[in-house]
């Protein structure tokens, strides 16, 4: 989701879920984790330029770890 502060400043919140795994026939839903941010972007000519936060799960009853990104230009 994103929220317009001014012209320039965006504030976006987002869900995550997923995990990785070394084949296909090896995925496993019950393994799947979570990951909930928030993010700052500011739009110039070349592209936003964001800064994001998200705290990852680690399993039930576990506390998640914390990571920060910063980003310059459109995601693919």
């Amino acid at each position: 989701m994103r929220y317009n502060l001014t012209r320039s400043f965006q504030l976006a919140s987002f869900l995550d879920t997923g995990n990785v795994y070394p084949e296909a026939r090896g995925v496993d839903l019950g393994a799947l984790r979570w990951s909930a941010g928030l993010g700052l972007r500011y739009r110039t000519p070349i592209g936003p330029c964001a800064w994001t936060g998200a705290t990852s799960s680690t399993g039930a009853g576990r506390r998640g770890r914390s990571h920060f990104h910063l980003s310059i230009g459109y995601a693919f």
